[in-house]
């Protein structure tokens, strides 16, 4: 696919995963005690954490943070939910943070199409959100928004109207992208 086809397909992007996820479930015992949530990434999956941060700030009780970088902050412990997304899962300064996560807390979640961070993932008993491959990173945008979106709302953190909210704005802008 075609950058400008790529990016065409943002909006659909946030269907497609919709449909992939929205049966998918968590143990939300083993969710329970979230105090704060730690997105790990770089590139377009970091941007992604930073905006769905930024558009859930008023949604979402819980403190967000984004981090790109090789290692997990200090006063991330076993209150922290640790998200970790990686387009390809080959990500090193994702898997370093990984590895690092898996002392700390008991709730990690995997954001990737394979890779590394799936097998470590599997041999973990974390579970992973597949992305659908055929995508430049950067242009997936829309697929790992609405990961992040539909785990919150798995969580019971985010409520399904505001899902609901962002797939109307994506089929308002999907009527836009077909005018380019």
């Amino acid at each position: 696919m075609k950058m400008n086809e790529m990016i065409k397909s943002f909006p659909k992007q946030f269907f497609k995963q919709y449909d992939n996820l929205k049966n998918k479930k968590l143990d939300l015992e083993k969710f329970k005690d979230i105090r704060n949530i730690v997105i790990v990434g770089m590139g377009g999956s970091a941007i992604s954490g930073d905006l769905v941060s930024s558009l859930v700030k008023n949604e979402v009780k819980i403190p967000i943070h984004v981090i790109r970088d090789y290692s997990v902050p200090l006063w991330t412990d076993n209150s922290t939910l640790f998200i970790f997304s990686s387009y390809s899962g080959n990500t090193e300064e994702t898997i370093s943070c990984f590895n690092s996560a898996l002392s700390r807390s008991e709730m990690l979640l995997s954001i990737c199409t394979g890779g590394e961070l799936q097998k470590l993932s599997i041999e973990n008993n974390v579970e992973v959100f597949s992305l659908p491959i055929g995508y430049q990173p950067r242009a997936a945008l829309g697929l790992s928004m609405m990961t992040l979106f539909l785990i919150l709302n798995n969580l019971n953190l985010l409520k399904i109207e505001f899902v609901k909210d962002v797939l109307n704005g994506a089929s308002t802008l999907d009527l836009f992208y077909d005018d380019f």
